[in-house]
């Protein structure tokens, strides 16, 4: 969707005649992300040229959303129009474009009656029942009480550098088993989808003799897999806070104890990024994406489609202060090395 200039501003349309036409002619086209997002950031700048149409402007982009290839429901639709409030160098220009271009006629003159859009939107394909894990209540108890958690070798080594270790765990709703420490995953309804087991040998290394065990449900028909956040039960307790996102859960829980008033978000791994991002957990909110030192590319470009912040272009040297540590770091081994103060920093795997 290109950028073009008109003589003509907002006000001079009639953006009811504008709707119908819309409407009538089932007319999308914003089928990818950075067309949809521009797309509402030229309605927002019509709507500033002609406040009184801003009701008017709103039905037009929850209709070419309707019709269009990336349509995830109303809701969706109406949390990017709320976010799109800030003045760009986008104008209304580039919206008439692409109307103009699908076939609509940019009727002029004095505007008509409201038009009333038909709320009968796309057909779109009901998605499966996501799957929860059911954990028996007495395995959580047990798996959660204190003098065991204080049995975990990542527990011993992270209460050594911070004091407020036993609070993050309780927080992040870690257990542990009597051989690993496990990671259980809350999506943003506190519902359980899947517990990660690892082990840890006591310098805080992973124990990769031990094999790491992953509990979860297999989809049946009518069910689905679905990936979320480790930490994403939080996003419900603190609406308004920033978001940051890491790749590994011990990253996370490390995190939230250096830099507080943040709420601290593990993906479990670099490639699973691709799939949570697409969620709509995150819309609206500040997310700043910190990635590993052989993840900073992949994650730049993500951060990018989603106008994220990316850590690795917000902190000088970034990368440099990893890779100096090892080239897999990521930011929980330059807290690590920073806490330590007595001794020389050991290596934490991800």
């Amino acid at each position: 969707m290109k950028r073009t200039f008109s003589s003509h501003t907002a006000s001079d349309y009639d953006w009811n005649d504008i709707l119908r036409q819309v409407d009538v002619m089932q007319v999308g086209g914003l089928d990818d992300h950075e067309t949809w997002y521009r797309a509402c950031l030229s309605l927002r700048a019509a709507a500033i040229e002609s406040p009184a149409d801003e009701e008017t402007l709103r039905e037009l982009w929850l209709s070419l959303s309707r019709n269009s290839g990336g349509y995830k429901g109303d809701r969706d639709v109406m949390t990017q129009w709320r976010s799109c409030r800030t003045p760009s160098r986008i104008s209304p220009g580039t919206i008439i474009a692409h109307l103009r271009a699908n076939g609509v006629t940019m009727t002029r003159g004095h505007h008509s009656l409201p038009y009333i859009p038909r709320r009968v939107a796309p057909v779109v394909q009901s998605r499966p029942e996501p799957i929860y894990y059911e954990e028996r209540w007495e395995d959580y108890q047990r798996t959660t009480r204190p003098n065991v958690i204080e049995m975990s070798n990542l527990y011993r080594f992270l209460k050594s550098l911070y004091p407020s270790t036993h609070e993050a765990f309780k927080r992040y709703e870690v257990g542990y088993d009597g051989r690993r420490t496990m990671f259980r995953y809350l999506d943003v309804n506190h519902r359980l989808r899947q517990i990660k087991a690892m082990a840890y040998c006591s310098d805080g290394h992973r124990d990769k003799s031990i094999y790491p065990l992953i509990y979860r449900k297999q989809p049946q028909d009518g069910q689905r897999a679905e990936l979320v956040y480790f930490g994403e039960h939080l996003l419900a307790r603190h609406p308004d806070s920033p978001v940051a996102v890491v790749e590994s859960e011990k990253t996370a829980i490390i995190a939230s104890m250096v830099i507080h008033g943040v709420i601290w978000l593990a993906t479990g791994s670099k490639s699973n990024l691709n799939a949570l991002s697409e969620r709509s957990v995150l819309n609206g909110r500040d997310v700043t994406l910190y990635p590993d030192a052989d993840a900073i590319a992949d994650w730049r470009k993500i951060a990018q489609q989603h106008h994220w912040h990316d850590a690795s272009l917000l902190i000088p040297d970034y990368e440099s202060l990893l890779t100096a540590i090892a080239p897999t770091a990521d930011i929980a081994d330059y807290f690590v090395s920073k806490s330590e103060s007595t001794r020389k920093s050991p290596r934490i795997d991800a």
